[in-house]
């Protein structure tokens, strides 16, 4: 539930050596936080975020109490660090959920108003696959991008969700990468899945994507 909480701590797992390979099986996003000096990865397949320190290259898995692992998770697809860098955000896309990690209390909640029953009450279709997230700078918005079901844009403060696209403008972007520029506040996209590599940008504001010229 949107209320929902477990905390934990961080740990070494015991037996597992401290190379990636006996961590990570398939990571599906990587973000660094320079305040911490740390390095989170998100398996899909092992369903943990890995917490790597930056200078020494310690390994350690963050834990959620009475669980071994991000247990919860289905299929998790990628991971967003907050601007104060105290968050993480993580997209499920096999539970169709979004939730988030502190990493001072150890606690993971679903991002409220970002449930897939939340979603389709409000919008017709709900939540399917979310493939991509990223942090809108300044705003504390988080931005995700399904395939499926469009981008949205989620405001941290007051759980408010509005679709800026359908799905029907992204059909040609297959399995794409996502970012946000701080210079022009469009959300870029990188397709290399399609036949075809493509680039094109979304104004946020009005819905437009215009391709890139490919560089």
């Amino acid at each position: 539930s949107d209320n929902g909480s477990q905390s934990g701590a961080v740990r070494q797992p015991a037996g597992i050596s401290s190379e990636f390979g006996a961590l990570l099986i398939r990571p599906a996003g990587t973000v660094y936080s320079k305040n911490r000096n740390k390095i989170y990865v998100v398996d899909q397949v092992l369903k943990t975020i890995v917490e790597v320190d930056a200078t020494s290259g310690q390994k350690s898995i963050l834990t959620v109490a009475g669980l071994e692992d991000f247990s919860v998770f289905t299929y998790p697809k990628d991971i967003a660090l907050s601007e104060d860098e105290n968050k993480l955000f993580i997209a499920d896309s096999g539970a169709n959920y979004i939730y988030v990690y502190d990493l001072d209390s150890a606690t993971l909640n679903s991002v409220a108003g970002a449930s897939a029953q939340q979603i389709e009450a409000k919008f017709g279709s709900g939540l399917h696959d979310p493939d991509r997230l990223a942090i809108l700078p300044g705003q504390n918005k988080l931005l995700y991008y399904s395939k499926y079901s469009g981008v949205f844009i989620i405001d941290l403060d007051s759980a408010e969700v509005t679709r800026v696209v359908n799905q029907n403008l992204l059909g040609r972007f297959t399995g794409a990468k996502i970012w946000v520029s701080k210079e022009d506040g469009k959300l870029y996209l990188f397709d290399s899945a399609g036949t075809s590599s493509v680039v094109a940008s979304l104004n946020l504001d009005t819905g437009v994507l215009t391709e890139e010229p490919f560089f």
